[in-house]
């Protein structure tokens, strides 16, 4: 029997976690950034920082994508025109640097809608404004 043949009905899509939610990965602890359905209709599963690479490298392993729900890298790359931005291969996590009157500032995420985030809030900090609040994805 195939190993992976359990794994044909795995969606893996992966979201912002809810605010608190803990890393699901062993004993963490820590807070989740990253949530993941594996299933429809089954309890998703939040991951920290440092357990989300770990997941991803597994179900890579496996044989399955996740897809990032939060949004898309070339539609971001579109509304922040004046940032480079590029994924580590290694590690998933997206990068943004750009400057501001000769300070550099950089944002790292490993969503979409997370970078997207944090790129707004470095714009607007700049700017003297005050930072919209990320909108949790469904």
């Amino acid at each position: 029997m195939n190993e992976h043949a359990g794994l044909a009905g795995l969606v893996c899509q992966a979201s912002i976690a809810p605010p608190g939610a803990e890393c699901a990965y062993g004993t963490c602890q820590a807070t989740a950034t990253v949530r993941l359905m594996l299933r429809h209709g089954h309890p998703p599963y939040d991951y920290c920082e440092v357990d989300w690479p770990r997941v991803t490298d597994t179900l890579r392993t496996r044989g399955q994508t996740v897809t990032d729900t939060t949004g898309d890298m070339w539609t971001v790359r579109a509304e922040f025109a004046n940032w480079e931005i590029w994924q580590s291969k290694s590690s998933g996590v997206y990068y943004a640097l750009t400057s501001f009157g000769g300070r550099g500032v950089s944002v790292h995420a490993y969503l979409a809608g997370t970078l997207r985030a944090g790129m707004r809030a470095a714009e607007q900090n700049r700017t003297g404004q005050a930072p919209r609040l990320p909108q949790r994805a469904r």
